[in-house]
């Protein structure tokens, strides 16, 4: 017999936009050149551990790397994603680590103060 399962639920509520400051990319330039700082796979298990969903993908056309991390559900961050672009993706992963763990304190962000460019 045929079990009638309910639709999933659309959980995404939209982008989490944060704008790196001369300070925020200072640190992470500084992160980056640490000799001791921790691996790649290090920071997406944490990221991970932490219940997000992380995606690291390039777009073949512009050649940009994305790094994508969306608060799973139970999550505080539940439904907003994080997007970081660059040319390099060990970037793109640093920077999404960096805004997460070390501005927020893997705290909620604020969303309710998200700020959207006026184009």
């Amino acid at each position: 017999m045929a079990r009638f399962k309910q639709p999933k639920k659309d959980t995404w509520l939209g982008f989490f936009n944060y704008f790196l400051d001369e300070g925020d990319r200072t640190a992470i330039r500084a992160f980056m050149g640490d000799k001791k700082k921790p691996s790649l796979d290090a920071l997406l298990m944490e990221m991970v551990s932490n219940r997000y969903k992380v995606t690291v993908s390039i777009n073949d056309s512009t050649g940009a790397c994305i790094c994508s991390v969306t608060g799973k559900h139970g999550c505080m961050n539940e439904g907003y994603t994080l997007s970081v672009t660059h040319a390099s993706m060990d970037t793109t992963v640093y920077a999404a680590w960096f805004v997460i763990a070390e501005r927020f304190n893997w705290d909620q962000w604020p969303v309710d103060q998200n700020e959207v460019p006026n184009w």
